[in-house]
């Protein structure tokens, strides 16, 4: 049963005008079964728009169960490598005619079935006024050069010349590729026409037959040497015009704006002689008008005196008109500002535009093909598509492109992966990933360690004996587009059946694949034996040497298909997650969802910051000075503070030290960044200024990775390490942002790092941080090898771990031979917080081991030193010798017998580090050691 909610309040007006904003499948997934009411109003909604170019599967099903013909009034078929075959499903569930209300039809890559049965109906559209459709787009299924295709061409040719006399004559807008189907048609409602291809000629004769054209967007392609340069239309307002095979004049400039005394938008792209370039003839020319915009190509002329032109209080000051010039083209901005750049031209711009942020906010494609080091001026803040055809480093990258924004990268060989071996933090965004050349088995064996989860798309050329491998390093790949030839159908199945997220995949084949495998081209549908639900077609392509393109797509299984009523309750409850998610993470039933608040630091906190390594590390210590040394390491982004809990029952037994790292909490960072190496020296410093030769050390994430750096390259400094949640490479980590508690985390410890640090720059530390994470660790199994084979190790983690994944914890124990492994039960990343009991107990009972392992011989050797005279002399008798030999040596070995037997319980008390240090705070005596702390 539906309850009410607040738009029921609402009149269905409005709810309407709401609706005008969305498309078709937004409109049934974020308002059905809301309410009754609601329901009624999306039944009786009459202006739905569809667009299957850019509709899943799934919403599909939707839109063809909820949606009526006659509620859509906007419909576009696509037939694209993602869409194939969708027009025919759609139209043999609703055939063309029955969208009587239809106003908009965009036909895009239509296959030529689809095409016969539209065309042969499309005059049934009386209500139709806008229509697009390409006919060089068809897509031609296999064979489709037989015997019988030139006949097919001509009638489908002669069925849309048919067609175009019936429905052309009704229609506003219209947007073909060809006018030589217009000039024969009477066009008394056109008012705005496209065309990608026209005559001078064809033009003039479209222009007498439509009285009411307004506006049009045509190609030419002739030569118009000899013809006067008019169009006979006084009504026309716009005018985007581009000329192709022509040396435009200035004369003919001026015949054709002279023609057009309406035009207000105009928008010019030619080829032109040098005296066309000048602002002050333009200025006469457009002074009237709204909008202009060129691109010219014009060669050997004065930049910056053609530029001054266009300098004038008209162009900069009344129209705010900005011209520029690059790569011998003239161009006005921002409309033709271009949207790709190389590292060898970013520095030739030439424009009127003061600063040029213009220019470089424009583009969205960015090609890397030198280095550009001098390079410091501006930055690249939009760019979506990088190529990368030159090694650079991230961190040279990063100063001149946002990477967070890139969503498409292009990289000549797998290789190139390396450098970005932790795609997630250096570009969040990127999914789809293309690599030009072909993959070897050697470049696999370079980069089999790593997991990119984050590509979603796939564009590779690769030879068939690694495919396996491909599946374990792209282990989430949804659309998979194979650039190499395409040899037999078993490669497809073995990579559509490998990749288990799949939905498509698009091949190339040449002439010998389609001989080899003409059954399956002839019927791809028939081969249901390899997958449970799929949709498969070959098509001919316009490629000579691949001329067969064959396209996949793997559609969710029957138990995945869900009702509107579960998708709209997904996508609120995602909702509800994101609006509740710091309660969540604070009271949630399961311990490994929670995020308890950040505990605070055992009273009082007297912290002190000292210069190490030209930074300012800041500290605090707690416990007696003559207690076994306990350094805490917090993870990245942290704070010395979470480790609140633990010092609060250990500082009674241990000399508890806490640090912040360089950068985080309270401590600060120079230029030079934040490695582990970095910071693994700045820990070595602390224990220097300290004076603290050795100490156990417990760290957390970044502060576990610290400690086993300590171990590996400072290997005399440690007595203990505790390492919590490490990971030895970039791909261990896993993808964090799906987690509510990591995400909540990183909110909060944004807010801390704000509040206590001296000179916050979150910006910087992100930076910083994420360009470690990418490549750093790097560890191999010779590295752990250099850790001392006595140093006591755990290596821990948590069972609900969302950060690192198993094997990280797993493949590190194993590679410490005295190490052990311990993995904390219902808990995750946090397990300090979520169980902070356990977590603590779990370091004293490691410290407790530890510190027997370290005695255990000591005390063992005084015993044996004690007992030893005792021994001998029983021994000596047993074996002859008289009692009366050694009566001196006899008294003096039992007494020292005696002695050791007294001392025994006190000596085996002396092992645990909490009595120990309790015995030496009431008998012993030792130095107070003194330490001057610098000012803060």
């Amino acid at each position: 049963m539906l309850h009410n909610c607040w738009f029921d309040l609402l009149p269905v007006e409005l709810l309407h005008y709401l609706f005008s904003y969305f498309s078709a499948q937004e409109i049934l997934l974020i308002f059905s079964d809301i309410s009754n009411y609601i329901n009624n109003v999306l039944s009786g909604y009459c202006a739905y728009v569809i667009n299957l170019k850019l509709m899943k599967k799934s919403d599909f099903d939707l839109i063809c169960r909820r949606i009526l013909p006659e509620q859509v009034i906007a419909l576009t078929l696509s037939d694209d490598n993602n869409t194939f075959v969708q027009s025919e499903l759609f139209l043999s569930y609703y055939p063309i005619e029955q969208f009587t209300r239809l106003r908009s039809l965009i036909l895009i890559e239509i296959d030529i079935k689809s095409l016969k049965s539209i065309f042969s109906m499309l005059y049934k559209l009386h209500q139709l006024r806008s229509f697009s459709f390409n006919i060089e787009t068809i897509r031609h299924r296999f064979p489709a050069w037989n015997n019988n295709y030139l006949n097919e061409s001509n009638q489908l040719k002669s069925l849309i010349f048919n067609s175009y006399k019936q429905i052309l004559p009704q229609l506003n807008h219209i947007y073909l590729n060809n006018s030589t189907d217009l000039i024969s048609i009477q066009l008394p409602n056109l008012r705005q026409l496209k065309l990608t291809k026209s005559s001078f000629d064809d033009l003039k004769i479209i222009f007498e037959n439509s009285s009411q054209l307004k506006s049009i967007d045509i190609y030419l392609d002739t030569n118009m040497l000899n013809i006067p340069f008019i169009l006979p239309s006084n009504q026309l307002i716009r005018l985007n015009l581009k000329i192709k095979n022509q040396l435009i004049s200035k004369d003919q400039i001026e015949q054709l704006l002279s023609s057009l005394i309406h035009l207000k938008h105009l928008e010019l792209k030619a080829n032109v002689s040098e005296n066309v370039v000048n602002g002050y003839f333009w200025q006469q020319l457009v002074n009237s008008f709204i909008t202009f915009n060129f691109k010219f190509n014009v060669q050997k002329i004065n930049v910056q005196k053609i530029l001054n032109s266009f300098r004038t209080s008209f162009w900069l000051e009344e129209k705010h008109w900005y011209v520029a010039f690059h790569n011998e083209y003239l161009f006005t901005l921002p409309h033709f500002a271009p949207v790709h750049m190389d590292t060898d031209n970013i520095l030739q711009f030439h424009s009127t535009e003061p600063n040029y942020s213009i220019i470089y906010h424009h583009l969205n494609k960015f090609t890397v093909n030198t280095n550009f080091l001098q390079y410091n001026n501006y930055r690249c803040i939009h760019i979506e598509t990088l190529i990368l055809k030159y090694s650079i480093s991230i961190q040279t990258l990063a100063s001149i492109i946002d990477l967070n924004r890139v969503e498409h990268l292009i990289i000549p060989s797998l290789d190139s992966l390396l450098t970005f071996t932790c795609l997630k933090y250096t570009m969040p965004r990127l999914y789809k990933l293309t690599i030009e050349n072909n993959v070897t088995i050697d470049m696999m064996e370079r980069i089999r360690h790593h997991r990119f989860k984050q590509i979603r798309v796939l564009e590779i050329r690769f030879t068939d004996y690694i495919i396996e491998e491909l599946f374990f390093l792209f282990p989430c790949i949804e659309n998979l587009i194979y650039k190499s030839r395409i040899q037999s159908i078993g490669i497809m199945v073995r990579l559509i059946s490998g990749f288990r997220n799949l939905t498509n995949a698009s091949f190339c084949a040449d002439c010998s694949f389609y001989r080899k495998e003409f059954n399956f081209c002839s019927n791809p549908n028939s081969f249901g034996q390899y997958f449970r639900l799929y949709t498969c077609q070959v098509y001919h392509s316009m490629n000579t040497q691949l001329p067969l393109s064959i396209h996949w797509r793997i559609d969710e299984q029957s138990s995945t298909y869900i009702s509107e009523q579960r998708r709209y309750d997904w996508y609120r409850l995602k909702h509800i997650l994101h609006r509740s998610q710091n309660s969540t993470v604070l009271y949630s039933i399961y311990p490994w969802l929670r995020l308890p608040p950040t505990p605070q630091l055992p009273a009082p906190v007297t912290g002190s910051s000292v210069q190490i390594n030209n930074v300012s590390i800041w500290y605090t210590t707690y416990g007696p000075v003559g207690a076994p040394p306990l350094l805490f390491i917090h993870g990245g982004f942290g704070q010395s503070a979470y480790w609140g809990l633990q010092v609060a029952q250990l500082k009674s037994s241990y000399r508890c030290i806490l640090m912040d790292s360089r950068g985080q909490g309270r401590s600060t960072v120079t230029p030079a960044g934040i490695t582990y190496d970095l910071m693994a020296s700045d820990v070595i410093g602390l224990l220097n200024y300290l004076g603290i030769q050795q100490t156990h050390l417990v760290g957390w994430s970044d502060g576990a990775i610290i400690g086993l750096n300590v171990a590996i390259n400072y290997p005399n400094r440690l007595l203990s390490l505790f390492a919590f949640a490490a990971n030895y490479i970039p791909s261990g980590v896993k993808d964090i942002s799906n987690s509510i508690v990591f995400t909540t985390f990183l909110s909060r410890s944004q807010i801390e790092y704000q509040a206590i640090n001296p000179a916050p720059n979150y910006t910087n530390l992100y930076n910083y941080l994420t360009t470690m994470w990418a490549t750093l660790p790097n560890w191999t199994q010779q590295d752990f090898a250099k850790i001392n084979p006595n140093l006591p190790v755990w290596i821990v983690d948590a069972d609900h771990e969302e950060a690192i994944f198993r094997d990280q914890p797993d493949t590190m124990s194993s590679w410490i031979p005295q190490s052990g492994e311990l993995i904390l039960p219902r808990t995750s990343h946090f397990a300090f917080l979520q169980d902070s009991d356990w977590f603590t107990a779990s370091i004293a009972r490691f410290l407790v081991e530890s510190l027997k392992k370290t005695k255990k011989n000591y005390y063992s050797i005084i015993y044996f030193i004690f007992n030893a005279p005792y021994t001998l002399k029983y021994l000596a008798y047993n074996l002859g010798l008289s009692r009366k030999i050694g009566l001196e040596f006899s008294l003096y070995a039992e007494f020292f017998s005696y002695y050791i037997t007294f001392c025994l319980p006190f000596v085996a008390c002396g092992v645990l580090p909490e009595v120990g240090t309790k015995i030496k705070a009431l008998f012993c005596y030792h130095r107070q050691q003194v330490v001057i702390h610098p000012t803060t």
